[in-house]
């Protein structure tokens, strides 16, 4: 469900971004920020971001797992770093 729901909050957000890019480019053609035909409503856009805001508003953090604490060390330690040096 919370994948589902930063899914649309994602999506929320790019359609908002593309709609500031589109409105900070007004000079440009038209044609370059149009996306095709639509059937959404005009208001579909408030209502996307209403609905992203509202869902992030209910995004509570949750506990941090810790993993458990590693047992003490009782090998020995690989020989990779303790080998001395080849003088040949």
């Amino acid at each position: 469900m919370l994948r589902i729901q930063l899914h649309l909050l994602a999506t929320v957000i790019t359609v908002t971004m593309l709609s500031i890019v589109s409105s900070l480019h007004a000079d440009e053609p038209a044609s370059m920020f149009k996306a095709g035909y639509s059937n959404l409503e005009i208001t579909a856009g408030t209502q996307m971001r209403d609905a992203g805001i509202e869902l992030a508003r209910q995004l509570r953090a949750g506990a941090v797992p810790m993993p458990a604490k590693a047992p003490p060390f009782k090998g020995e330690p690989w020989s990779y770093g303790n080998v001395r040096q080849e003088l040949d």
